[in-house]
């Protein structure tokens, strides 16, 4: 198994853990549902790809 499946499977469980405790349905209006549910998928994304990069950048500057 490739080491950067492994870790950005695991910053995607964090980032979804993460953003999860924001409540984010208060930012739009009512009753924009999916809305909410497509920029909170981006957000997870966004943030996984950040914090998986920092993590494999700084385990290739160490190896």
């Amino acid at each position: 198994m490739s080491i950067k499946i492994l870790v950005y499977g695991i910053m995607l469980l964090v980032s979804t853990f993460a953003v999860s405790g924001i409540n984010i349905n208060n930012i739009f209006k009512t009753n924009h549902i999916w809305e909410a549910r497509i920029f909170t998928t981006l957000i997870i994304m966004a943030l996984t790809y950040l914090s998986g990069s920092l993590i494999l950048d700084i385990l290739n500057i160490f190896i």
